[in-house]
């Protein structure tokens, strides 16, 4: 799991500014962003404040590239594992392509695994890209 930390940070009387520290499990980056407190969890932004990229991330030009890239790598992967729906090892590999491990899995679980992915409309989308 990534590692979380947060502080708040007053700007004025009206709004509180959280800033968290994120190090996902999906690479080395760190990644710190900010966003308001008091905002509906469901709808509240967060802005990029600084990153430390990894080795597969220093390629992007400034923080938000980074981010977006890792944000995006760490949903494919909690797409893919939440869709399984059973313990798998999982990696990125050099090319950042999530590799999924299903050698523990019975021969019916791998193909009613492949079959629920190759349903899913976020992977469709990402096979298609």
């Amino acid at each position: 799991m990534g590692c979380y930390s947060s502080s708040p940070r007053s700007l004025g009387e009206f709004m509180k500014m959280n800033i968290t520290r994120w190090q996902p499990d999906t690479c080395k980056c760190i990644i710190e962003y900010e966003w308001d407190g008091d905002a509906d969890p469901t709808t509240r932004t967060h802005s990029v404040v600084n990153t430390i990229p990894c080795e597969f991330h220093t390629k992007h030009s400034n923080h938000e590239e980074v981010f977006e890239d890792v944000k995006a790598e760490n949903t494919r992967k909690n797409v893919v594992i939440n869709e399984l729906n059973k313990e798998v090892d999982w990696e990125y590999d050099d090319k950042r392509e999530l590799k999924i491990d299903l050698s523990s899995l019975s021969e019916a679980e791998k193909i009613d695994a492949r079959d629920k992915l190759s349903r899913h409309e976020k992977v469709k989308e990402w096979q298609k890209s």
